[in-house]
């Protein structure tokens, strides 16, 4: 029942709907980073190294931060009433633009590749209908607890105990469902383009077959000359793509890569950002049970 879903939509308006959001995407993230670079922090230094292969916006530090002390050191160093207002204002843009704009881009992604892909059709539904709305859920929980924190800063200057684990835990799950939608997204796209491009190479007939062979019927004086040259080359099934099946195949190239890439650097992300964790912990009990202090 649940391959039927696609089936019920018609391929142009999901196409249609899948651009809609990819540009609704573009300019949401374009509104965000304004505010997530938090401009009045004066370029200062930020924690978590290891979130450096997916972005440098301090406010990632903050949906990933290990504890209070990694809230304070992002969001107090400069202005901080600046600070908090433009983390305030970013926050409200992803909360109302951005997630409803890449969850609808992925939605419809999903069925637009499920609609051609029998195979993996299940896969992908589950995918897009079961991990994307998880994400856009996980990603408003994650926004809470930044809402709720950065009320916290307001009225006390400080974090409060707790603030932390109501963003990362949420975020990490986020962020763990992304990076499994977009390789599944990014795989089940470049594998549509391989799989048309091998279509039209094994049933049309290549350019210089049917070049040598008007030739030759050309030269032989054949009765075929009411056949234009065009027709000649082009046979019953055209060798070439038509300019629908190119724009459509460099459109699911481009966004398979995309995706695949950048579920790739998240991947990437998160095991370093797991291994900073880990040597955070290792730190912190070393601290707090100094070696001989177990042993008596």
């Amino acid at each position: 029942m649940l391959d039927l879903i696609p089936r019920a939509l018609r391929e142009p308006i999901l196409g249609a709907s899948t651009a809609f959001f990819v540009v609704l995407v573009v300019y949401g993230s374009m509104l965000i980073g304004k505010h997530n670079s938090l401009p009045h922090r004066q370029k200062m230094g930020l924690p978590l190294n290891s979130l450096k292969t997916l972005s440098d916006s301090p406010i990632l530090r903050v949906q990933l931060a290990r504890n209070e002390e990694d809230l304070c050191w992002v969001l107090i160093p400069g202005d901080m009433n600046s600070n908090l207002a433009e983390a305030r204002r970013g926050n409200d843009l992803d909360t109302f633009l951005f997630i409803p704009a890449y969850a609808g881009f992925l939605i419809a992604f999903g069925l637009l590749l499920a609609l051609r892909d029998e195979p993996w059709r299940i896969m992908i539904l589950v995918v897009g209908l079961g991990f994307v709305p998880m994400v856009a859920v996980c990603d408003w929980t994650e926004n809470c607890g930044i809402s709720s924190a950065l009320n916290h800063f307001s009225q006390y200057g400080t974090a409060l105990p707790g603030d932390a684990a109501h963003i990362w835990i949420p975020s990490l799950v986020k962020w763990s469902l992304t990076a499994v939608v977009l390789l599944t997204f990014g795989i089940a796209s470049l594998r549509r383009v391989w799989k048309r491009l091998s279509r039209l190479t094994a049933r049309r007939p290549s350019l210089l077959r049917a070049l040598t062979r008007r030739v030759c019927k050309r030269l032989l004086g054949s009765a075929e000359r009411k056949s234009s040259l065009p027709r000649a080359l082009i046979g019953r099934h055209r060798w070439f793509l038509t300019g629908r099946d190119l724009a459509e195949a460099l459109a699911f190239a481009l966004l398979g890569l995309v995706a695949a890439a950048l579920g790739c650097v998240i991947v990437l992300t998160l095991v370093r950002y797991g291994l900073e964790r880990s040597s955070l912990m290792q730190f912190s009990m070393l601290h707090a049970f100094p070696p001989g202090t177990l042993l008596g």
